[in-house]
């Protein structure tokens, strides 16, 4: 005889009608559930644990799937010598493998920061009628992971009867995806400050850079115009990021050109991942130099024809706010297993993508885009802040939808400068601007949290 598992994971409505059936030979033990007494907070960083295709517990996704070697232990096994009727001989030899326990997690996320935004973030895609939003908190100078999350968001206590076979696994519901690292789109105005950052750093434009906007562009038989067909004259730079003027940054990226532009987005981390360890980060997405034309080298300087996670646009802004010092991401600070040994993890700077000084000349400019610029609910802000928005239309065949956007800002405290924060919302339904869904969000979302990470009103 041996014994055959049939099911795991039954409810226990229905072991009771099986049992009524008293069926011989058939029985059942207890097995291990899960239970998350804080529901659906930071689910798509945590990620998940369900079956693999062999029926067995294994973390998928965010921290269970990077960490899953680290959080399993091993079971322990006894081998012993059993008689015809399956009793254990106690005199026989015995063989014992000791449970090893899972190890622990330390984390970098500020629970009472991601606990704020991740109720925050639900009542702003409601609100604004979006499809779905994200957002991301880094600690500037150390690439620490002080929040992330996405809505619509799931239950990870939820996957008790969840299998996973190898064929199913690209067919994840889009909810169970952290889609701050996994979701790619492209970023619209809020790419505009680094394509400035490169033209300062490579001595093609000086801070007091002027341009003259008089008309649309004409490039390649495509037409290039502001936002809102407007035209201003003679624009300086801090005037070029208020109007967010889309003529101005192609200029600009003019001036970089191809080369010198697409290598700065590689040196930036867009088009590779960044190497956070949450499963299931995407590199986003920059043409190689062949497939750039002189439309495209355009358009990149405003963000169209890139696709960038909203983890890499935070991490750009926070080389801003670190004097130029790109960081490694990262959510883990320390592992510990069950002997109390640890594993601790240091800040790792990735490169250095500009110097202090252009760091400083552009931090200085996305401050002037939020104090020059047209946004009522900035002004409000008791706080100095650094940042841009970006309101950028949803690819589509032929072109690009005109009532599909991507609505983002991504700023940070202008005189600490001790941590970023994006929020993106797709697709809002009540408007397609950032400066009337996005902003206010985050301008919400930040009066809630600088108290909690050491930010005095300043105004």
């Amino acid at each position: 005889l041996q014994w055959v598992s049939l099911a795991r994971k039954v409810p226990a409505a229905v072991v009771a009608e099986i049992r009524k059936l008293e069926m011989e030979g058939l029985g059942f033990t207890l097995d291990r559930r899960r239970f998350y007494p804080e529901g659906s907070l930071a689910s798509s960083l945590l990620g998940f644990v369900a079956f693999n295709e062999e029926g067995l517990d294994r973390g998928y996704n965010g921290l269970e799937g990077s960490y899953d070697g680290d959080l399993r232990g091993n079971s322990g096994k006894m081998v012993a010598t059993y008689s015809a009727y399956q009793d254990p001989i106690l005199a026989g030899d015995f063989d014992t493998l000791a449970v090893q326990n899972g190890s622990d997690l330390y984390l970098t996320i500020n629970r009472g920061v991601q606990s704020l935004l991740d109720k925050k973030l639900v009542e702003g895609v409601k609100r604004f009628g979006a499809k779905s939003g994200s957002y991301v908190v880094l600690e500037s100078s150390t690439g620490k992971v002080l929040a992330m999350g996405n809505y619509p968001n799931f239950s990870p206590g939820n996957f008790n009867l969840f299998t996973s076979p190898k064929a199913a696994r690209p067919t994840y519901p889009p909810t169970l995806r952290n889609a701050a690292i996994s979701s790619s789109y492209e970023p619209g105005s809020v790419m505009k400050p680094v394509t400035i950052a490169t033209a300062l750093e490579l001595g093609k434009i000086k801070p007091d850079w002027t341009f003259n906007d008089t008309g649309a562009l004409k490039i390649d038989g495509a037409t290039i115009n502001t936002w809102d067909g407007r035209h201003w004259g003679k624009q300086t730079l801090s005037q070029l990021l208020q109007k967010s003027n889309n003529i101005g940054a192609a200029r600009v990226a003019q001036a970089v050109g191809r080369e010198g532009l697409r290598n700065s987005f590689n040196n930036f981390g867009f088009g590779s991942k960044l190497g956070v360890d949450l499963q299931g980060e995407e590199a986003g997405q920059v043409k190689d130099l062949i497939n750039w034309r002189n439309v495209d080298l355009a358009n990149a300087g405003f963000g169209q024809g890139v696709a960038v996670t909203t983890l890499q646009m935070a991490s750009a802004y926070a080389a801003f706010a670190n004097g130029g010092i790109l960081m490694k991401p990262y959510v883990v600070e320390k592992i510990v297993d069950q002997d109390g040994r640890k594993v601790e993890f240091s800040p790792q700077p990735t490169r250095r993508v500009i110097s202090q000084k252009t760091a400083a000349v552009v931090v200085e400019l996305l401050r002037s885009a939020v104090e020059g610029g047209e946004s009522i609910v900035l002004h409000n802000l008791p706080y100095r802040v650094a940042g841009k928005t970006g309101t950028a239309e949803i690819p589509e065949k032929g072109g690009y939808a005109r009532d599909r956007t991507n609505t983002i800002f991504v700023g940070f405290p202008f005189k600490e400068k001790n941590f970023v924060m994006i929020f993106r919302l797709e697709e809002p339904r009540t408007s397609t601007f950032s400066a009337t869904t996005v902003v206010p969000l985050w301008v919400e979302a930040f009066e809630g949290i600088a108290p909690l990470l050491g930010v005095l009103p300043s105004r």
